[in-house]
């Protein structure tokens, strides 16, 4: 069985594409270049939602409607958002200019890609995010083998967006994105999009035995984040390598453990020469890793100091000069002065406050197929952990992929995916019941 092919769709729904993907190329290799104080990304996804609400306006409640329980969640963090910045002593302006910025934005960006995946269905859109995503990391692996040409290109980028920097030093490789962060994060997402692509063309198969397609694209963002030495993905990539296996095979998991110990063994034994080397992802001692426990304490004393949140112009720098004592004789003391939290279930804690947390009952996964879409954000989970961007805070992303996510758990919920081991076990017991019948 495959999934059914969409019927053909209308010219305005081309043209609408076209403006989604002109905004994903923008959102990864254009991300701060605007018009007139308005990301081109953003002008792109508005400019689909005018079409739309001239032509299609049926489609927008209909997305709406797909998409109520999403957009309670964004409803929620606006909200609490708006209360708790009110009680900080945030300014107007800066709520205003916030909101619209995270929440307003994460609304347009659902509503026109949950339109275009009804229309259009789920492949165009994944395989377009996954396209352009595809390009920068390519140069990523480029860069990271110092090809000058690979890193020219993102020099012109750079010219473009009059920023320049991350890539002056040629220190490391970040494809044709802004930072290697945002790549690394674009990389965690790809992932996912991968995966809700292969459930989706195989009607949910992939649950039951191992896609090799899926294990390819495993090696093929390991290998960007090696090239451009983002290591928390990796990490990521571990943990849903390991539930994935669970899930589709676990006597391949059963034979492949043994594998990835002599590989671990292996590569703790190297990783001293591989360090001296100058190989990123093999080093502890350089200042981001050294002070990220520092940071994640200031952000405890953070929310210890205020658990109903310090608003959505929160920023732990400005903090820093109270725990100065505090941290003195941590590890890298002076890394709260210069970064944020560096862990993003820190930074929403503390812009919202621990109210947030019941928001999360809305959110989790509350059926077996929910929890299977949820495997594929695993590597990005766990990136997120080590950095600041995430949902409501810096990375849009996220309300691409979701639209689809949900087209995916409807065909998943249709099925009834099973396990293959559960049904022979369930036809096994019912021959039995027969014959003692």
């Amino acid at each position: 069985m495959t999934a059914a092919k969409p019927h053909k769709a209308s010219a305005l729904y081309w043209i609408v594409l076209l403006l989604f993907a002109l905004s994903a190329v923008c959102a990864i290799m254009l991300v701060r270049y605007s018009v007139s104080g308005v990301p081109l990304r953003t002008f792109f996804m508005m400019a689909a939602l005018g079409l739309l609400v001239l032509g299609a306006p049926y489609a927008l409640v209909e997305a709406a409607r797909d998409l109520r329980r999403i957009l309670q969640v964004v409803a929620a963090f606006t909200v609490l958002g708006i209360i708790v910045s009110i009680f900080a002593g945030d300014g107007p302006g800066l709520i205003v200019q916030q909101v619209i910025e995270i929440h307003v934005q994460a609304v347009i960006s659902l509503l026109v890609v949950r339109s275009l995946v009804k229309e259009m269905g789920v492949k165009p859109v994944l395989v377009i995010f996954l396209t352009a995503w595809g390009v920068s990391g390519i140069f990523a692996f480029l860069q990271g083998l110092g090809l000058d040409f690979a890193w020219e290109a993102r020099e012109q980028l750079g010219e473009l967006m009059r920023a320049h920097i991350a890539y002056l030093g040629r220190e490391r490789a970040l494809g044709l994105s802004f930072t290697p962060i945002h790549l690394a994060t674009q990389t965690c997402l790809a992932l996912a999009a991968f995966y809700a692509l292969r459930l989706y063309q195989s009607d949910g198969a992939i649950l039951r035995r191992v896609d090799p397609k899926l294990l390819g694209m495993l090696l093929i963002c390991g290998i960007v984040c090696i090239s451009s030495g983002n290591r928390s993905p990796l990490l990521g990539i571990g943990i849903f390598g390991f539930c994935y296996l669970w899930t589709a095979s676990r006597r391949l998991l059963m034979l492949a453990v043994p594998i990835v110990l002599i590989v671990a063994a292996t590569g703790l034994a190297i990783m001293p020469m591989l360090e001296k080397s100058g190989v990123r992802v093999a080093r502890s001692d350089d200042s981001s890793a050294e002070g990220r426990s520092t940071l994640r304490y200031l952000g405890v004393r953070l929310l210890q100091a205020n658990p109903l949140g310090y608003g959505l112009g929160f920023k732990s720098t400005d903090y820093a000069n109270e725990y100065d004592d505090e941290v003195i004789h941590m590890e890298n003391p002076y890394a709260i002065r210069r970064h944020a939290l560096h862990n993003y279930y820190l930074m929403t804690l503390n812009k919202y406050g621990i109210l947030v947390l019941l928001i999360l009952f809305i959110a989790a996964p509350r059926t077996r197929n929910e929890f299977y879409c949820w495997i594929g954000f695993i590597p990005y989970m766990v990136h997120i952990y080590y950095h600041n961007d995430g949902p409501f805070q810096g990375d849009f992303f996220i309300w691409y992929l979701l639209p689809a996510f949900v087209t995916v758990l409807a065909m998943l919920d249709k099925n009834g995916v099973v396990r293959e081991d559960a049904r022979r076990w369930t036809r096994t017991y019912r021959k039995q019941n027969a014959l003692r019948a």
